[in-house]
């Protein structure tokens, strides 16, 4: 939820407050919008001119097919399974899609459900479900298993916020280099807001941490467009 939006109804009464005297809203999202653009004419240029340089080079004369299996009772391919190394950033990736694949499908017994679950975890996340009986009455133990100990609010907190800090550097500018930063950092962030933190209340915080990352020439260019940007991950840099 947006913090300022649940302020707006007290504005008559917060005016004095410096957060509105000043329109403290309005100067960050309006910086925001600055660096956000400055990014994309960087990622811009740098993909226009791979483009060129790959449009120099010879073509293979024979190009490489990906080979897709298709369920013959479907015209759609057919959806892998995830599967769950125990780590705990893969956590809620695996159980949005195990839920969506398999537990909440109730065209599958549950005894198969158990066996699926089974086969997809590794490592620590097979040991604590390790020596469980194949049964339908199994799986919702084994389940109930995982979630108590990955589904823990405190260790996906600081999960999140270890990300943020430990955000790779980028050395040289690169298209991909500047795209995988924005990208972990809008993961870091899209896991605060699942967790229900204001995000919107430290916003200097993360930024600082994303653009001491950056390459030197892309951190001159922040530095010369005086942005202190609002961090709106919800829309893509």
């Amino acid at each position: 939820m947006d913090q300022h939006d649940e302020l707006i109804p007290f504005e008559q009464e917060l005016k004095a407050e410096k957060y509105f005297a000043e329109d403290y809203y309005t100067l960050i999202e309006l910086e925001y919008t600055k660096v956000k653009t400055a990014i994309k004419q960087i990622i811009a240029s740098l993909s226009e001119s791979q483009q060129q340089t790959q449009q120099q080079q010879p073509f293979p004369r024979e190009a490489s097919r990906s080979t897709v299996i298709f369920d013959q009772s479907s015209a759609l391919p057919k959806l892998s399974l995830p599967t769950f190394s125990g780590q705990q950033d893969e956590w809620e990736s695996f159980k949005q899609r195990f839920c969506s694949l398999v537990r909440d499908n109730e065209a599958i017994p549950k005894v198969a459900k158990l066996q699926h679950l089974l086969n997809a975890v590794q490592g620590p996340a097979a040991m604590r479900l390790k020596g469980i009986e194949i049964t339908d009455a199994n799986f919702d133990v084994a389940w109930d298993k995982l979630a108590r100990r990955y589904d823990n609010r405190q260790i996906r907190l600081f999960n999140a916020l270890e990300h943020i800090i430990q955000l790779p550097t980028v050395k040289t500018r690169t298209a991909e280099g500047l795209t995988d930063l924005i990208d972990r950092s809008e993961e870091a962030v899209r896991s605060l807001r699942e967790l229900q933190c204001p995000v919107d209340h430290y916003d200097h915080w993360i930024v600082h941490c994303v653009v001491r990352k950056l390459d030197t020439n892309s951190r001159e260019t922040w530095e010369i467009s005086r942005s202190r940007p609002r961090f709106r991950l919800t829309r893509t840099f």
